[in-house]
């Protein structure tokens, strides 16, 4: 799990901003001026209906955020919209959130 600090509160909307789309997933982000980087999860049960899934994945996503956390944008909240299930992280998705890193940072 993040730490409380890299956590995006449930009140805090994203409009605007940018996004980068990728065939499992949705990342919106926009600065915060806060000085460091928060992330928020969105999986709805359209994507499974079983909470094992779902935890699953957000663990996943949790586990590659605080491995590259040195790389995303200090200034910036995330927001992953998940789209498909999967089981582990695969080369595709892991080459997607990379990228996703690069353009963000930008």
């Amino acid at each position: 799990m993040l730490p409380k600090l890299n956590r995006l509160p449930h009140s805090r909307r994203i409009a605007g901003g940018s996004s980068f789309p990728s065939p499992f997933f949705l990342v919106k982000y926009t600065s915060n001026g806060l000085g460091y980087p928060r992330f928020g999860i969105i999986i709805s049960k359209k994507v499974d209906k079983r909470a094992t899934i779902r935890n699953r994945i957000r663990r996943l996503l949790h586990q590659f955020i605080q491995e590259h956390m040195h790389e995303f944008s200090v200034n910036k909240d995330y927001l992953f919209i998940i789209h498909q299930p999967f089981p582990e992280l695969s080369e595709d998705i892991k080459n997607s959130l990379v990228s996703l890193i690069k353009q963000s940072s930008l």
